[in-house]
């Protein structure tokens, strides 16, 4: 048989079908260079098999495939690590394709597409990930089926043939799920941290670094950046609900930036008041890069999960919760916080004093002349920073300040347009400027960024934060009476005067039609529940709540399910007892005598039941009855293919026997023996016929006797001429 025979264009076309997708999966990591590289040889595959164009040499493949590799060592500098051999493995394959032509070229190809799904589970463990997971698996291990088929080529590939050929293939999944949930219940747990030599691309939009347009351009995604479930049923309103991740004291105008808040100097924890419930919460973080971890301030207790342990969470002196190292998986903890009217004193250390009143001397020739339209009202000084808020609140409200997400051709850039000349601007515009206010104004002041509000999941009564809550706010220093260095710092959100809705609906305001942040509650409520309840979109959002559900408590039980979370399962669920501690030892020696001696009975098992399949041992027997005559099948020939061959072989040894009769006597006796060997013949091919009927499941009514009668006719046949 030719390579075409053997690696047919169905399947080539098949296969490029699953590396396209298993390449997709790998999107957001790969460069617009690799993206070109990859599409242009599967559009070039595509040509050779729809239009005879001819396929690139191979020293061309190989240079592509070298300055690929070094391509991908200088964005990584190495090619260890699961991100560069990602990259190496879709564009290497792409041009695997290129040269396939044979069926060793064609499996080394086909698998390559179970390490691209792999490699894509090790950035992603969601709920939608592991549904693709068993269809992909499937949808591969149906090309190995096919590819493998004894028959391929005996019909055209249609969908029906496809549904036929993954039919077989999902029954051996299904079968095969039982044992792949004992393996993931009982199999030793323990934390692996694979190298990672940049950081991968973060869906969930957030940086320490605030700068005009920076937190307006998070708010377009509609992206989970946590999810969050109350613990003790003590929850804060919407308007109050404040998702803190970073704080910073140094600003120039509108531009913030950390400078030395985040080093580890742990602080320690208020001691909780015992009049008041603390707020208990549990967050599940998406995967993204960064330090930050999210909490509603004033952090009176913090658990960490196992697997965050290697990553030494501490409670910065700012308050915010941090990590020593960056991290890139999903992540949960427990946090307990004090509502911040219950809140204890603190004492505000001189140094960070001098830092929450700096402000430049560029920022505070521009603050003079707002700060004297202050006092044409108020003529006296604030007496305490609350009065210094509200002047500045009714300072906005008398200018005509407006938040919204279009600021206009021409945005603010710095401190004198937005206060001057633009008065519009987003929540960084406003959290910056009023924080270098409050402190011209002579009080502390500090810019806090996070997160704000969240969209409630009535089925688990769970918070969905998403980068559309992304939000900038101020903390003020609030001093006890007669005392300069003891208070407590005070959340003040100058966006709550001037879009009220946004903290009332938290992401959600962002749908409203006209988006009017400071219209009206009532009739906003009543617009986003018939968003929310009414036709497509309606559904839309029910399916986004179901899904939203699922997505959570899968994600929570792969982070609980941990060596604590197992010992425990088995603790409570098999009662092990005393055996507690062999636990590892003895499931690991159970896997491996399961991984050991399951396939050898499936071995025996299968050989058992092939002996006894009478069908198969007719058809044994029938094949070494023409082998012995010179017909003898080559193993890689499919069954249609070898029926194909011995009819044109019959027809030319009927020919041969014809033209040969070179006396009268020779054409009569070939006169009376031709007829016979016609009736082998068909009686032969009709035997190919029936069984592959049978095999394939193509008829319900084979006939196993003519099998039998096939064997009789073989020995009739002539000896082959040149046994092939």
């Amino acid at each position: 048989m030719t390579n075409r025979e053997i690696w047919d264009r169905p399947s080539q076309v098949w296969l490029v079908a699953l590396l396209a997708l298993n390449s997709a999966l790998h999107l957001e990591l790969l460069p617009f260079w690799l993206i070109s590289i990859t599409l242009g040889a599967y559009a070039w595959k595509l040509g050779q098999l729809y239009r005879g164009w001819r396929l690139p040499p191979k020293i061309l493949l190989w240079a592509v495939g070298l300055v690929s590799g070094i391509l991908v060592f200088r964005d990584f500098g190495t090619l260890l690590g699961h991100e560069s051999a990602a990259r190496l493995i879709v564009v290497l394959m792409s041009l695997k394709l290129l040269e396939t032509t044979r069926e060793r070229d064609a499996m080394f190809a086909v698998i390559a597409n179970f390490f691209l799904l792999m490699t894509h589970l090790l950035n992603s463990q969601s709920l939608a990930s592991t549904v693709l997971l068993f269809l992909d698996a499937a949808a591969i291990t149906a090309l190995i089926y096919y590819i493998q088929s004894p028959d391929r080529g005996a019909t055209r590939l249609t969908f029906a043939s496809f549904v036929s050929t993954l039919k077989p293939v999902l029954k051996l999944l299904l079968l095969s799920l039982p044992a792949l949930v004992v393996i993931f219940l009982l199999f030793p747990r323990f934390q692996l941290r694979l190298p990672s030599f940049r950081p991968p691309p973060s869906k969930v939009g957030y940086s320490e670094d605030v700068s005009p347009g920076s937190i307006q351009q998070l708010v377009q995604s509609d992206e989970v950046s946590f999810r969050v479930r109350f613990l003790n049923g003590v929850r804060p309103s919407p308007e109050s609900l404040y998702w803190r991740g970073s704080v910073l004291y140094e600003g120039a105008g509108l531009e913030w930036s950390p400078r030395g808040e985040y080093e580890y100097v742990p602080m320690e924890l208020p001691t909780p008041p015992e009049d008041r419930p603390l707020i208990g919460y549990e967050v599940t973080l998406e995967p993204w890069a960064g330090r930050s971890l999210f909490a509603i301030p004033r952090i009176a207790r913090f658990e960490s999960g196992t697997a965050m342990n290697s990553l030494r969470p501490f409670v910065s002196q700012g308050g915010t919760l941090r990590l020593s190292l960056p991290r890139y998986e999903r992540l949960d903890y427990q946090a307990w916080s004090i509502p911040e009217d219950a809140a204890p004193a603190e004492e505000l250390p001189s140094a960070l004093r001098k830092r929450a009143l700096r402000v430049t001397a560029v920022d505070l020739a521009v603050l003079r002349d707002i700060i004297k339209e202050i006092e044409q009202v108020h003529p006296r000084p604030a007496q305490n920073a609350a009065e210094a808020q509200a002047r500045i609140d009714a300072w906005y409200a008398a200018k005509g300040f407006r938040y919204s997400l279009d600021l206009g051709p021409e945005p603010a850039r710095n401190l004198r347009d937005f206060l001057l000349k633009t008065r519009l601007g987003f929540c960084e515009h406003y959290a910056g400027a009023t924080a270098l206010m409050i402190r011209a104004m002579g009080f502390p002041a500090r810019l806090a960024i996070g997160f704000q509000g969240g969209r409630l999941n009535p089925l688990g009564d769970t918070y969905a934060v998403r980068s559309r809550e992304a939000h900038a706010w101020v903390e003020v220093w609030h001093a006890e009476r007669g005392e300069s260095q003891l208070g407590r710092w005070r959340t003040y959100d100058p966006t709550a005067g001037i879009a009220p809705l946004r903290l009332q609906f938290g992401g959600e305001a962002f749908d409203l039609p006209d988006r009017n942040f400071a219209g009206d509650s009532t009739l906003a409520r009543q617009l986003l529940a018939a968003l929310q309840n009414q036709g497509l979109s309606g559904f839309y959002y029910r399916t986004q709540m179901y899904f939203d559900y699922a997505q959570m408590n899968w994600s929570r039980f792969l982070l609980e399910y941990d060596a604590e979370g197992q010992r425990a399962f088995l603790t409570r669920e098999i009662q092990i007892g005393g055996w507690r501690m062999q636990l590892g030892t003895l499931l690991s020696a159970g896997t491996l005598v399961i991984f050991v001696s399951l396939p050898l009975w499936l071995s025996w098992r299968r050989r058992k039941l092939v002996r006894k399949d009478p069908w198969l041992e007719a058809f044994e027997r029938f094949e070494h009855e023409l082998a012995a005559r010179g017909y003898r099948r080559p193993p890689a020939c499919g069954l249609r293919d070898w029926q194909s061959h011995l009819a044109k072989q019959f027809v030319n040894a009927s020919s041969g026997e014809l033209n040969s009769a070179t006396s009268a006597r020779e054409s009569q006796i070939s006169s009376r023996t031709l007829p016979s060997q016609q009736d082998s013949s068909t009686i032969v091919l009709g035997a190919y016929e029936e069984f592959i009927a049978h095999q394939y499941g193509e008829s319900r009514e084979a006939d196993l006797e003519l099998l039998q009668r096939a064997r009789t006719a073989a020995r009739r046949l002539p000896p082959a001429a040149s046994p092939r």
